[in-house]
């Protein structure tokens, strides 16, 4: 290869140093000493350690919000994908939790391919490199690579998805459109909130050619539709089929439990007070997390008037995408992940039609607009990757108790027989280190209901993480340990045993 073609293919050799360095990065960040017990994460590791057996997605633990199922049940809280490539990992790696984050920062470091493509075919090859630098080291992203957590993955094939949506728009190419409705649906068996984005490319689909509906348009959106949509159905077909012969429900999806799990069987007033509150809370996150960006992205849409259609196709996947937010009432940045990837492209788009319309225009020598444009260039990164700074220099209130999880675990299969049935308030990492049937505490337990679960269940062992309520008279403390964390705030730590 001469030195012209060389020159030629800078923006891939910009972009794998990129990938190289945020590959250091979250080497860096690897906590090699314990692994943050999130909950989900370990739940997720129960799910692959299941794939290959004889009832695969069946586990050991019952969920508060599960009333009507056992102790072991088929497990609905997550679709299959993520667990799968776990299982799969496992077999080729073996089963350290440790290959659950080697993978998931692959995942995530991975995500840089599909957001550079997407802002090369909008705003050229400064565009793309510009939105996949903000990508790879956005905050959040990179935590939830450390945490093993699906979020990498679920980001990676939605970001795909898109990438060959807007593809399918830019050259009427109708295999994009096929890719397009075949990432949606993987990322839709990574995350349930994957439908957002097949929700957006269909509703962009109806009103695309104006509200005008006549019979031409209404042949050409039902073509689109099946295009996009009969992969997407045909991917997803065998996990629909799995949850109406086991759930009776094809379309069953964890987020209806929520309500009854954070507002309980409040009013439908208080219910909906409770959605618009998180629809509140949110929009006060991505605000927070990126509001220079969110600025720069609003104004692509004012700015660059011949892609506004894409540019709108953009807005409406970041938009359903945070939507999906409120059918969470917990407020964390995971939960609107794909809305960040999407602002860094438009927001990078905005920046180099700036620079093209205005900066390269003023009436300066050459040597000043160049002065004029690395200034603002560094003005917008120092603005831009002021996640980068957070998570370099933000002493993370880690969750002390997982060191202490492998210990308990340890403990409780020295002193329990395997069948004993333990009830704790962090359920997924006492069953994973125990390897014991395990109940969740009750949300807001009274007595009635501490007693009638460990009447119902047969429970052996209480572990109480950071608990101070009620314990039935009959459960002896076996162990108990204070501590406290970085902020000084004090935890025990209990194990009690049932006497009678």
């Amino acid at each position: 290869m001469n030195t012209r073609n060389r020159l030629k293919n800078w923006p891939v050799y910009v972009l794998t140093l990129l990938m190289g360095l945020a590959a250091l990065y979250y080497a860096k960040r690897i906590n090699y000493k314990f692994i943050d017990t999130l909950g989900d994460n370990y739940t997720y590791e129960l799910f692959a350690q299941s794939v290959f057996t004889s009832q695969p997605f069946k586990i050991n633990i019952k969920f508060d919000y599960y009333d009507d199922l056992p102790i072991n049940h088929h497990q609905r809280s997550f679709p299959p994908l993520y667990p799968i490539l776990l299982a799969v990992a496992h077999l080729l790696f073996g089963g350290s939790m440790y290959v659950n984050i080697y993978l998931t920062g692959f995942f995530a470091i991975l995500c840089a391919v599909p957001v550079y493509h997407l802002g090369k075919l909008l705003g050229g090859d400064r565009t793309g490199l510009l939105a996949a630098l903000l990508t790879l080291f956005n905050y959040t992203l990179v935590e939830m690579s450390l945490l093993a957590m699906s979020e990498p993955l679920f980001c990676l094939l939605s970001l795909y998805g898109l990438y060959y949506f807007v593809l399918y728009e830019h050259n009427q190419n109708k295999s994009a459109l096929v890719l397009a409705g075949f990432f949606a649906s993987l990322a839709y068996l990574t995350r349930f909130n994957g439908a957002a984005a097949i929700m957006a490319a269909v509703f962009y689909l109806l009103i695309k050619n104006g509200l005008r509906f006549d019979k031409t348009n209404r042949q050409r959106a039902a073509r689109e539709l099946f295009t996009y949509l009969a992969p997407a159905f045909t991917i997803a077909f065998p996990w629909f089929l799995r949850n109406y012969l086991v759930f009776g429900d094809p379309f069953y999806y964890v987020g209806r439990l929520y309500v009854k799990f954070f507002v309980g069987t409040a009013p439908s007033q208080t219910v909906m007070n409770q959605y618009l509150l998180s629809l509140l809370e949110h929009f006060k996150l991505v605000w927070r997390e990126a509001t220079f960006l969110n600025l720069l992205a609003i104004t692509s849409f004012i700015l660059i008037k011949n892609k506004r259609r894409i540019i709108g196709a953009i807005w409406l996947f970041a938009g359903f995408n945070f939507l999906m937010s409120i059918f969470h009432p917990v407020i964390v940045p995971r939960h609107v992940i794909n809305y960040f990837p999407a602002v860094y492209l438009l927001a990078a788009l905005c920046l180099t039609a700036l620079n093209k319309e205005f900066l390269d225009r003023l009436p300066l020598k050459k040597i000043g607009r160049r002065l004029v444009q690395v200034t603002v260039a560094v003005a917008f990164l120092v603005g831009a990757l002021k996640s980068v700074y957070h998570g370099l220099t933000f002493t993370k209130n880690i969750d002390f108790f997982s060191s202490h999880y492998a210990y308990l675990g340890d403990m409780l299969q020295t002193y329990s027989p395997p069948g004993a049935v333990v009830m704790t308030n962090m359920p997924p990492a006492i069953a994973f280190y125990a390897r014991r049937p395990t109940i969740m505490l009750p949300k807001d337990a009274t007595e009635e209901k501490f007693d009638q679960y460990v009447r119902e269940y047969n429970v052996d062992f209480f572990v109480s993480v950071g608990y101070t309520g009620y314990v039935p008279a009959n459960f002896e403390k076996k162990w108990s340990r204070l501590l406290h964390d970085r902020d000084n705030l004090y935890y025990i730590i209990s194990v009690y045993q049932r006497t009678s």
